[in-house]
């Protein structure tokens, strides 16, 4: 703490000249890490918070985090850790596996992280990522931080409750790959922001923000300060597994579903479309199930938050543009997006002018049992047979449907 003290003083001195001072960040970040290295068995508190570019809710998720840096290190060099949410058990790794325990069900999911890739890639992103915080629990010669990236970031200093604290800002990019029309960026502002107690150098916030589109994409992290656990509390002493299968719970391993192509389970080739009417977005519709004139009908499952679906778009709207006088109808149907103005100028940014129909509250898409996006279903619009499924964004898809697009009317 003597080493810290001092750091402080010089710190603050330093910062006192300029609010902006860009070669700061690095020995802040270095103090930070120094701090966090120097518990090896401790616990924090953490509210982590979520909100993706294509929605206006934020997702949030509560709770500490134990973790035992002392244990033998992994391949991932990431510590045994518990999560505890509202006083019980729901998480843990104990270096080898991880469980998922439901005190409610007296259940405990088993599973080997290798499975999913590692444990660093389970907590990487998702939920656990903003529960975990996985730069708190690496260990052996994984820095918390990588240092040298902060070289060119901008340090502001505040006040807060008569404490100073350190505003640290990364900015960064990256090319836009989702970019499909001109009112795209063609790159992705990325920032991340650190808030540091100068004190003590505790983190006590993270925040990440990703430009997509004309909406923010951000992840939030708030931290308390890690603090030891007493000694002699080791990891078997919070989470004992065979004790919770003495109470009665029941142990289940979780083996992995291979992976196979995503489909449409409830609705196959050569099967009639079910009867359905559809609203649009400019208050036309959709009849569907209906026999109706020789041709073809493409329709389109998708969403705003589904980047695949975007990319579909461009290759959708050329066929529409080729083969709409050839008896070729492209629909678009959306059940996810509540924002209709919202949605009409999304598309109306990408050029897409075959129309798009609702499908409130996805009764739809739930009767077909859709569950991967984009889907589309190529119809026969005088039988309502569907000829052919389309799953995930084909980039060849008007080679793939060549012979129904070029003879849709007969």
């Amino acid at each position: 703490m003597q080493y810290l003290r001092l750091f402080t003083c010089a710190l603050l001195s330093i910062l006192s000249l300029t609010t902006s001072a860009q070669s700061d960040a690095a020995h802040i970040i270095h103090a930070v890490n120094h701090r966090i290295e120097g518990v090896q068995q401790g616990y924090y508190s953490i509210a982590g918070y979520w909100k993706a570019a294509t929605k206006d809710d934020t997702l949030s998720n509560t709770g500490q985090v134990y973790f035992f840096r002392n244990s033998p290190i992994n391949p991932d060099a990431i510590a045994p850790f518990i999560l505890v949410k509202d006083g019980e058990l729901r998480e843990a790794f104990d270096g080898q596996r991880y469980y998922y325990i439901s005190a409610a069900n007296k259940h405990i999911g088993e599973q080997d992280p290798q499975h999913r890739g590692g444990i660093h890639k389970m907590i990487e992103g998702g939920y656990r990522s903003r529960w975990a915080f996985q730069p708190f629990l690496r260990q052996g010669n994984a820095a918390p931080f990588e240092v040298q990236k902060f070289a060119a970031a901008r340090v502001d200093t505040f006040v807060q409750d008569g404490a100073t604290y350190a505003r640290i800002t990364v900015l960064d990019s990256f090319e836009n790959k989702h970019r499909l029309s001109a009112s795209d960026p063609a790159m992705v502002a990325w920032t991340q922001v650190f808030e540091v107690s100068l004190g003590d150098f505790v983190l006590h916030r993270w925040v990440q923000t990703m430009l997509f589109w004309s909406k923010p994409q951000y992840q939030e992290i708030r931290l308390s300060a890690i603090e030891n656990l007493p000694d002699g509390l080791s990891f078997e002493r919070v989470f004992n597994k065979d004790s919770l299968l003495s109470a009665g719970y029941q142990l289940k391993t979780i083996v992995p579903t291979p992976k196979t192509e995503p489909h449409v389970s409830s609705i196959r080739i050569g099967d009639t479309i079910p009867s359905m009417t559809l609203q649009g977005l400019h208050g036309d519709t959709l009849q569907l199930g209906f026999p109706a004139e020789k041709g073809l009908l493409l329709l389109d499952f998708w969403y705003r938050g589904c980047g695949p679906c975007i990319l579909a778009m461009p290759v959708l709207e050329r066929i529409h543009q080729k083969y709409s006088n050839n008896g070729v109808r492209v629909c678009g149907l959306n059940g996810r997006d509540a924002d209709f103005p919202g949605l009409e100028a999304f598309l109306r940014e990408r050029t897409v002018t075959y129309p798009t129909f609702l499908d409130p509250h996805q009764a739809f898409t739930k009767q077909l049992n859709i569950k991967a996006f984009p889907t589309l279903l190529c119809i026969d619009r005088s039988s309502c047979k569907v000829l052919d499924i389309v799953v995930g964004h084909d980039p060849d898809l008007e080679a793939r449907l060549g012979h129904l697009l070029q003879n849709a009317r007969r």
